[in-house]
């Protein structure tokens, strides 16, 4: 509905844990020894998304073994931190975490929309 690429992942406590993107949704249907080939064109015929359909409806982000960590800052952070972690690491988004929760999402067009784009 928002067209983001990541989601935040809470516990029943509503601690933060993580965040799901598209890169691990893809992922998690490619076979491990792609990440290595330079291209695939000689596969016609496969499925990325045939693990999804086959995998009981009950699947836990948890079954995922999602690896890398979730990009987040503290709610001090200057504009210059959130810049620089959004810049420097790659990242479209950054979660802003105080003692495990969940505050918010600073995204790139959030930067651009709200500092760098001044109202005529």
């Amino acid at each position: 509905k928002y067209h983001v690429d990541s989601l935040p992942i809470v516990d029943e406590n509503e601690n933060f844990v993580g965040d799901i993107s598209g890169f691990d949704l893809f992922s998690f249907g490619i076979p491990e020894f792609f990440f290595n080939l330079k291209k695939i064109s000689f596969v016609k015929h496969m499925d990325p998304f045939e693990k999804y359909f086959l995998a009981d409806t009950t699947m836990k982000i948890a079954d995922m073994k999602i690896k890398r960590k979730a990009p987040v800052i503290s709610p001090d952070a200057t504009i210059i931190e959130i810049v620089f972690e959004l810049t420097a690491h790659d990242r479209q988004l950054v979660y802003v975490v105080e003692d495990g929760k969940l505050l918010g999402v600073i995204d790139r067009f959030s930067i651009v929309d709200k500092i760098l784009v001044a109202e005529v």
